[in-house]
């Protein structure tokens, strides 16, 4: 006992931050939630020589894995650089409004007790005005880059530390050169100023060419670490013919012979790197029914029961029979209103959500699908949902009402909600059998980020992670859950 004593006193906000930020310490224990000692890695990231704290260290490339306490390391640097530094504000920057909410939520009540505050910079076509209360400016990516072509000297001027969470964004074909674009600009004004610059990611590698690009006359200070909170169970979700109990459809008038083939799911759970234990739905997930040709040949008729409908038994089981609260994510807006539908119609009306759905209703219509689903304990998110809708859904996530959310990848970016288990059901849109008519939406850095998203840290001690193949299994596909980093490789190079 006394020696767990000595490991928890050391591991102390007191402790771990210098004397000099003992209003940061303070801060951190005060507010709500209380920060009363660090994790291993935050501790180790804090502790590091050279200090990550020092303004002195002008950039910086954190690649923890999700659930490793990396949101909280941000908030440090953030308030000590408030602390320490009477002129030059903090703009931080989050891919998409859902997360720039959540850090603006997290950062109140800490930069509070230290006397600022910390605002939304708007959406991107806001103008060129900033707020100009607070020391701590939230905005996404494209309202980084709006401003800064707009007044480069002046946005420098008032900004002195710029912290990019979710940095993998980088790497997006559409999303990422804007960014880019924004930093590569940034970094190059100020090489030779005391401005800093600190880029966060679960998905990206500490040995990615992006370490290389923001190098100075001194090297970038790089951490990375690979602990992690929660217990994670990697497991595989395929789907396969069950031919021994095909029905033959003889033909009748104009309509040609069909095989009704029953579809099983199975469950493939990776217990180690050799070890894979599989179990299975206990009725047939669906029905594929091919349709016999002129020709002799056969082709998929269109009573078959689609992808989307063969992954419901799964959601079923966890949300229903085992009562976990679960994230499904999908690629598309017209997937997740799909799927969320089907699954809430298989579920009671929970009367105590009745007020949320209410509230919903009068903010997207009587008619729209999303307070009737909400009485169910389901919900879909995307980015086209109104922001406060949006806000609505996720603040009831946190509270545990919502039992299953089906939402795009663009909730997987940084914001963090209490799931025990995450679904990927889809990946992408069109013929996945023909790699030229399949559109690829979740990557690798967002299918990390997606896993990420289940058994947050101190709120989990297990998550369930499940990929969905609409194939039969093969070891292979875990090497897909095996990515815990990506190299990122950059369009644009410093002058």
């Amino acid at each position: 006992m006394s020696d767990l004593g000595d490991d928890l006193a050391a591991s102390s906000v007191f402790m771990v931050l210098p004397p000099d930020l003992h209003p940061t310490a303070l801060a951190l224990v005060l507010s709500e939630p209380s920060v009363l000692m660090f994790w291993p890695p935050q501790e180790r990231f804090l502790r590091g020589d050279p200090s990550p704290l020092d303004p002195a260290t002008r950039r910086q490339v954190l690649a923890f894995p999700t659930s490793a306490g990396k949101t909280l390391v941000s908030q440090v640097l953030i308030m000590s650089h408030v602390q320490q530094q009477e002129h030059g504000d903090v703009c931080v920057v989050a891919p998409t409004h859902s997360p720039c909410r959540e850090i603006q939520e997290a950062l109140t009540p800490r930069l509070n007790l230290l006397r600022t505050t910390v605002a939304d910079a708007g959406p991107h076509g806001s103008g060129t005005a900033l707020p100009t209360a607070g020391r701590v400016v939230v905005m996404t990516p494209e309202r980084l880059a709006g401003l800064v072509r707009n007044d480069p000297d002046g946005f420098l001027e008032r900004f002195t530390l710029f912290v990019i969470d979710e940095a993998h964004l980088l790497a997006e074909r559409e999303r990422g050169w804007g960014l880019e674009e924004a930093l590569t600009l940034i970094h190059h004004l100020t090489r030779g100023t005391a401005h800093r610059l600190v880029l966060v990611s679960a998905a990206m590698g500490a040995d990615a060419h992006v370490v290389s690009w923001i190098q100075t006359d001194d090297p970038p200070l790089v951490r990375s670490d690979t602990w992690r909170g929660p217990r994670r169970l990697y497991a595989l979700y395929t789907t396969e013919f069950d031919n021994e109990n095909t029905i033959i459809e003889e033909p009748h008038g104009n309509q040609r012979p069909r095989r009704h083939v029953p579809v099983l799911g199975r469950v493939h759970l990776r217990q180690s790197s050799t070890q894979v234990v599989q179990g299975g739905m206990r009725e047939p997930v669906g029905t594929h029914v091919f349709r016999e040709k002129r020709d002799g040949g056969w082709t998929t008729a269109k009573e078959t029961t689609s992808q989307l409908d063969r992954v419901q038994p799964l959601i079923h089981h966890l949300v229903d029979t085992r009562r976990t609260p679960t994230l499904v994510i999908v690629a598309t807006r017209e997937q997740a209103r799909v799927l969320a539908s089907a699954v809430a119609d298989k579920l009671p009306v929970a009367p105590d959500l009745a007020v949320l759905a209410d509230r919903v209703r009068e903010r997207v219509g009587e008619n729209h699908l999303l307070p009737g689903l909400i009485s169910r304990g389901v919900a879909y998110h995307h980015g086209a949902l109104p922001t406060d809708v949006q806000a609505e859904i996720e603040d009831a996530a946190r509270a545990g009402s919502i039992r299953c959310l089906v939402a795009t990848a663009t909730l997987t970016e940084g914001v963090n909600l209490p799931f025990k288990a995450v679904v990927i059901a889809t990946v992408g849109y069109g013929n996945p059998n023909d790699p030229e008519k399949f559109v690829t939406i979740i990557d690798a850095p967002r299918l990390v980020n997606a896993l990420g998203r289940a058994g947050r840290a101190c709120r989990e001690t297990e998550a369930w992670l499940f990929l969905v193949h609409h194939k039969p299994f093969v070891v292979s596909m875990f090497d897909t859950l095996r990515q815990e980093g990506t190299d990122l490789v950059l369009q644009l190079r410093c002058v």
